[in-house]
C-alpha cells in the first residue's frame, strides 16, 4: 500500500493500493508496510484509521509502526473484502486520506466432518450401507471429496467395508 503524494501550488495526495490477504491468516498478521512518497525527502509520515465514507471496517484493522494489520483471522466465506478509511500526515501537518476496499482472497479450506446416512448395524443384519458426504464450508467451489480408509482409531474393522460410487454418483460405504 502506497501513499503517493504530488504538489502543485497546492497540496494533493493520491492513495494507490493493489493488494489482497488469504483469508484464514493468524490475528494481527501483517497486511502492508504503508508508505508515502513525499517531495519533502526527509519528512516523516503517520498513518491513521479515520472515521469518515468507507470506514465500516476500520475497528478491525490496527496501524503498528506503518504496519497495517488484521485484528481476527480473516474468513473469506463470511467476509469477502473489508473498508477501511486511512489517512496519512506529514510532519509538516498536510495529510490525506481516502477510504479503500480491501479483497480477501479465497483459499480451499479442509473438510470438517464426514457423516454418514446410516451409522449403526442392526442385530442379525447381513448387510449395511449407507451414503457417505462431507462438510466443507467451501464445497460450492467446486471442491470434490475422496474417500478411503485409514490406520488410527476404529482401523480394526475397516476390512469389513468398502467404497463404492454407483450411477447416481453417490458415495456409498457398504458392508457385509
Amino acid at each position: 500500500l502506497k501513499a503517493l503524494l504530488k504538489t502543485d501550488k497546492r497540496f494533493l495526495f493520491s492513495i494507490i493500493h493493489k493488494f489482497n490477504f488469504d483469508e484464514n491468516i493468524t490475528d494481527l498478521s501483517s497486511l502492508a508496510n504503508l508508505s508515502t512518497i513525499d517531495v519533502d525527502t526527509n519528512d516523516t509520515q503517520t498513518y491513521t484509521l479515520v472515521v469518515g465514507d468507507g470506514d465500516t471496517d476500520n475497528s478491525l484493522f490496527t496501524i503498528d509502526n506503518h504496519r497495517l494489520k488484521i485484528n481476527s483471522s480473516p474468513d473469506y466465506e463470511s467476509k469477502s473484502s473489508y473498508n477501511i478509511r486511512l489517512k496519512t500526515t506529514d510532519a509538516g501537518g498536510l495529510s490525506f486520506q481516502k477510504a479503500l476496499t480491501i479483497p480477501v482472497a479465497d483459499i480451499n479450506d479442509k473438510p470438517s466432518a464426514i457423516n454418514l446416512s446410516n451409522d449403526s448395524i442392526n442385530e442379525g443384519e447381513i448387510t449395511f450401507s449407507a451414503n457417505l458426504s462431507t462438510v466443507d464450508e467451501d464445497l460450492s467451489a467446486g471442491d470434490s471429496h475422496t474417500y478411503s480408509f485409514v490406520l488410527g482409531d476404529g482401523q480394526n474393522d475397516n476390512s469389513q467395508f468398502g467404497i463404492y460410487t454407483p450411477w447416481d454418483g453417490s458415495i456409498v460405504l457398504y458392508g457385509s
